[in-house]
């Protein structure tokens, strides 16, 4: 496989592009069915559900724009880790308040 990505970098790069993109849309549909699947609090639920938006938007992004490049695409990934990692940090200190309130 290795040799495959040094031979054809261009193709092994686009593959990649879409296989990142399945992957956030299919994260993204899971996360938005989530909440109705699952009893959650109201503030999880919509943090969950919002959480799967920006993965498909991010997705259809990808997906939509291969010919960027792969900068543009760090940049998406970074912009997404990012409002991924505050969504799971506010949905930890609810849980952690949920937590506190039940005990």
């Amino acid at each position: 496989m290795g040799v495959v990505a040094l031979v054809w970098p261009g193709i092994t790069a686009l593959a990649f592009l879409y296989l990142l993109a399945a992957w956030a849309i299919l994260t993204g549909v899971f996360e938005v069915i989530a909440p109705l699947a699952y009893p959650m609090s109201g503030g999880r639920a919509v943090l969950t559900a919002l959480t799967g938006v920006i993965s498909i938007i991010f997705g259809i992004l990808i997906a939509a724009q291969p010919s960027s490049g792969l900068l543009a695409v760090v940049w998406l990934i970074g912009v997404y880790a990012i409002l991924f990692g505050i969504m799971y940090i506010v949905m930890y200190f609810q849980t952690r308040s949920l937590a506190a309130s039940l005990a």
